[in-house]
């Protein structure tokens, strides 16, 4: 019980972070072709 628990709990984390991420890469690549001269580092 304890090991799919823990399974459970490591795949929702890996989902909900790669989502973060996704979503994060998709608003920057957005927004890069709405502004192409501006950079993160403006």
């Amino acid at each position: 019980m304890h090991s799919s628990a823990y399974l459970f709990n490591t795949i929702f984390w890996s989902i909900s972070h790669h989502a973060i991420f996704l979503h994060i890469s998709i608003c920057n690549y957005d927004a890069f072709h709405k502004y192409p001269h501006t950079t993160l580092f403006e």
